[in-house]
């Protein structure tokens, strides 16, 4: 299941921006999808969908909550860079960390 989740969310890397396949991972990169937060058995946690995907990309919102909190369950474009796993061998899919939506 883990290895189906990472699957999807490194195909939904690839589809959410051409300029994410040029640019260097300290370069910020826009995202676009659904922002969902969720709460299930990892907790508490924001996702970004993309459009006829399930799953979904990790966001870290803390610089932008009150954005996030107001845009829950719309189609946004965010803006941020991709963060490290937080523990060595996370298997949890990529995380970005917003920067503005």
């Amino acid at each position: 299941m883990r290895i189906a989740t990472t699957l999807v969310a490194v195909l939904l890397l690839i589809s959410f921006s051409r300029a994410a396949e040029t640019a260097p991972s300290t370069q910020p990169q826009s995202f676009t999808g659904t922002l969902r937060h969720l709460n299930d058995a990892g907790g508490a946690h924001w996702t970004l969908v993309g459009e006829g995907a399930s799953g979904g990309m990790d966001v870290d919102i803390s610089n932008v909550e009150d954005d996030a909190k107001e845009l829950e369950g719309k189609r946004v474009t965010l803006e941020g860079r991709m963060a490290p796993a937080t523990q060595e061998g996370d298997a949890r899919p990529p995380r970005v960390k917003a920067e503005k939506i």
